[in-house]
């Protein structure tokens, strides 16, 4: 069973486009109450119903040997139709494309798509757009500012 724990959210830079709120929050990911991963989110307000991630997989532990089999993996989440839309994306089209102390870079969109697990890449999240409390809120929010 997959669970989330909400980490920091905050207000970042305005959209360099037209000024509009944009936001950033973490979380945590467990499994069975196990640490699983970590994802990554971001918003504005001028792009209603869609949200940058990067969900972060691999062994959880302070050894740097399991961060370096981590594996951060770049997606768009597009809820501007009837059906939800979760696209891999490569590290150009992500604010988290630089290596961290949380994992080594992000893998290009062919890399992702061809891990083994990558099914359970999109499980999780699937997870995050539908159980963080705050990305939820954010996605049912209609463009003219009414909610679902």
């Amino acid at each position: 069973m997959i669970t989330l724990e909400e980490g920091e959210l905050r207000a970042t830079e305005p959209c360099e486009e037209c000024g509009a709120p944009t936001f950033s929050a973490r979380g945590f990911v467990y499994e069975n109450d196990d640490a699983h991963a970590v994802y990554l989110a971001s918003w504005s307000e001028c792009k209603p119903r869609f949200i940058k991630l990067a969900i972060i997989t691999g062994p959880w532990g302070d050894d740097d040997a399991g961060i370096a089999r981590r594996k951060r993996i770049g997606l768009d989440a597009d809820y501007t139709t009837d059906s939800p839309g979760l696209r891999v994306t490569d590290p150009s089209e992500s604010p988290w494309d630089e290596p961290s102390s949380l994992s080594p870079p992000m893998v290009s969109r062919q890399e992702a798509l061809s891990l083994p697990d990558i099914d359970e890449v999109f499980h999780i999240a699937d997870h995050v757009v539908l159980d963080d409390s705050r990305i939820a809120a954010f996605l049912q929010t209609q463009p003219d500012g009414e909610t679902d």
